[in-house]
Parts: C-alpha cells; sequence; structure tokens
C-alpha cells in the first residue's frame, strides 16, 4: 500500500466550522486505499474528530502560537489583503511547512506528496523532492502577481502531475504551460442515495465570500427590482469577507434581505434543502465551485452566471443562466418562481449528473488511479 502525504492550507478546525470540508473528505474516502498522513498547521482549536485511520500531523508557523491567525479564518490571500503584515507570516508558513515535509520524509517512507492548493502547499511538495501532485483549485490560478507567477511556473513544472476541479481550469494550464500530465477531477461533494425533498421556504440564498467580484451587489440590486412583486421573498446571504460591511449598507433599507455570517458546513445543507433558490452570480474566473455541487444533491434550483467551470455542469437542462447584470438576474429569478415545476425537473437532472459524476467517491476514484499511476 502506497503512503500518501496530503498538504493543505484549507481544512475544517471541527465538525461546526464553516470551512469547506472537501479536502477531508477526499482524505477519508483515500485512505481505503492508500496509508494516508495528513499535514496540518498548527491551531490551538483543532478538535477535528473522527478521522479514521488517517495519521494528523501539525506544524508550528509563527511564535507565540495565539500569533497564528493566517489559517483556518478567511484565508490567506483575504488575510494579507485585509493586513499586509500578514505577509509576513505567510513567508514563515512556508518555511515552516517546507521544514515539515522534509522531516516527515526523512522519518518515514513517503512514496507521493498530494499537494492541495499550488501556494503554499504545492512548493513545498517539490521541494521535497518527492513525487507531487499538484491540486489546483481556482483561485491559486489566478493571482496577479508577477512574483507568484514565477513560483507558480515552477511548481507545475516540476510536478508529476496536476490535477484541477474543471475542463476550464485545465484547458488554461495547459495553455499557459504547455503540459500533458493534467487531469480534471472535481473536488466531489457527499451524495446521499437519496436526498429529502423539504417543502420550500420562500427565501433565495447566496452561500459564498463577501467579496468583490462575486455579483453580491448585482444580486442585491436584482432583489431590489422583484420585491415589489414578491412582497414576501426574503434574500438570505450567507458568508463573511471583507466587503461585508459594504453589503450590508446596500441592503439595510430591505427589511428582506437578511446576513446569516459565517455558519458551520453541517447547517448548509439545511439551508440549501428548505431555500427555494440558489444564486450564484460571481463575474470571477471560477474553477468549480463546491457550492455549486452542495446545492445541487439538495435539488434546489440554481441560478448561475457562465463562470469558468460552472458551466460545465449548469446549463439549460440542469439549471438557469444569467448575465449577472442585475435586471437579467431579476428576470430569471421570477422565470423560476414563476415555472417551479419546471424549474425542479432540472434540479433533479443536475442531482443525477452530480451523483454519477461529481460524488467524493468517484473523484477519490479517479485519484487514486493517477496516484497509482505513477
Amino acid at each position: 500500500m502506497k503512503h500518501v502525504l496530503v498538504l493543505t492550507s484549507t481544512f475544517p478546525l471541527n465538525e461546526n466550522d464553516g470551512t469547506n470540508p472537501s479536502v477531508k473528505n477526499i482524505c477519508l474516502e483515500l485512505a481505503r486505499y492508500f496509508k494516508i498522513t495528513l499535514l496540518l498547521p498548527d491551531h490551538r482549536d483543532f478538535k477535528m474528530e473522527n478521522l479514521n485511520n488517517i495519521e494528523v500531523i501539525h506544524f508550528r508557523y509563527f511564535w507565540p502560537r495565539y500569533a497564528q491567525r493566517l489559517i483556518y479564518e478567511q484565508g490567506i490571500v483575504p488575510k494579507i489583503k485585509s493586513n499586509p503584515l500578514y505577509a509576513f507570516q505567510a513567508l514563515t508558513f512556508v518555511i515552516c511547512q517546507i521544514i515539515a515535509v522534509r522531516k516527515i520524509c526523512a522519518r518515514e517512507k513517503i512514496d507521493i506528496i498530494l499537494a492541495n492548493w499550488a501556494l503554499p502547499s504545492g512548493l513545498a511538495g517539490v521541494i521535497s523532492s518527492k513525487k507531487t501532485v499538484v491540486y489546483i483549485h481556482g483561485s491559486d490560478l489566478f493571482i496577479k502577481n508577477i512574483f507568484y507567477k514565477i513560483i507558480l511556473k515552477i511548481i507545475i513544472h516540476r510536478s508529476k502531475h496536476i490535477i484541477t476541479v474543471s475542463k476550464f481550469l485545465e484547458k488554461r494550464i495547459r495553455s499557459n504551460y504547455k503540459i500533458k500530465n493534467i487531469s480534471t477531477v472535481s473536488q466531489g461533494t457527499t451524495v446521499k442515495s437519496k436526498a429529502k425533498l423539504f417543502a420550500q421556504n420562500n427565501y433565495l440564498i447566496f452561500i459564498g465570500r463577501l467579496i468583490k467580484g462575486k455579483g453580491v451587489v448585482e444580486l442585491i440590486s436584482a432583489f431590489k427590482i422583484i420585491s415589489p412583486q414578491y412582497r414576501n421573498l426574503k434574500l438570505y446571504i450567507i458568508g463573511e469577507g471583507p466587503q461585508q460591511k459594504y453589503f450590508l449598507k446596500l441592503a439595510k433599507e430591505n427589511k428582506n434581505i437578511k446576513f446569516f455570517g459565517k455558519v458551520p458546513s453541517n447547517k448548509v445543507q439545511s439551508y440549501l434543502s428548505k431555500g427555494k433558490v440558489l444564486i450564484f452570480p460571481s463575474k470571477l474566473d471560477e474553477g468549480l465551485p463546491n457550492i455549486i455541487l452542495e446545492a445541487g444533491i439538495s435539488k434546489i434550483p440554481i441560478i448561475a452566471t457562465r463562470s469558468g467551470g460552472v458551466r460545465e455542469i449548469i446549463n439549460n437542462q440542469t439549471g438557469f443562466l444569467t448575465s449577472g447584470r442585475p435586471r437579467d438576474m431579476a428576470q430569471k429569478i421570477q422565470d423560476v418562481l414563476d415555472n417551479y415545476q419546471t424549474a425542479q425537473k432540472k434540479s433533479a437532472k443536475l442531482f443525477q449528473l452530480i451523483r454519477n459524476q461529481h460524488s467524493v467517491s468517484a473523484s477519490a476514484k479517479k485519484i487514486t488511479l493517477i496516484l497509482n499511476s505513477l
């Protein structure tokens, strides 16, 4: 059995954490086929249980311990943008992760490193001189910094294989970096044998980072356009980010727009299952957002922009596409609400697509084939 060292900077602290659990779920599935050692940044509140036979190793990246604030909250890039002083912690993080990887590789027989995110984990992997597979999720490909792009190019060319979450990203990487050793495997989502159908409550829902480019401004404008026609309709905005205060200010005149902040990942399905429509208005080059997969298995109708890999599973057969402009979005919302049975039929098709091609187990089997081929 091969021994795989998994590196990541994105992992839930506990079962009630709102951090995307995709890496955790993939690790649990991969543990069926490999011996898994998981290297995570240290945090004093880490209490994740039920990791089965996975060995978890933590590394310190800053001193004193309580000052380690770069990981587990907003994410590395948003943290640095909010306070440039965090750039120093980013540097110590990279150095400490590299040291930790080298120590583990010297102590144990590691066959392959699976690095989630190109930087910092991908860099730590390729420097270790072990076979490294780098999992690129999307945002790590589009950071506009010359120094970062130079490092990214080195990481991609020194990796044994690149995995990316959508054909959109695969095509971009092939074109920009002229490589052939690349595959598309979505992060996958947990699919129950049969999704429960609840009585839909009268609310639209947005779940995501509250940052520029996610389309929240346009969504609020669209909701204001249709509010007079649907007076009992509400808009739930779930998530946090640096633009949260600005969005609250835009929405303060409309009492039917409610902000919930960050909610535990195990509560997300409850909101989705009981909601009327998920709106994904992003204008960014998205990979394949996990929230689209989670919404799909909840059988909630989805209205989304044609952003990156989103259009690979959301089309006129499985959902509703919008330009993202407020009036067009408002019209699409009205179309869904006025023809809800048709919308639910599209959701059922999306559910089948995700269950067959984008479950965690399906993704883990694809990754297993890649790792065993190296």
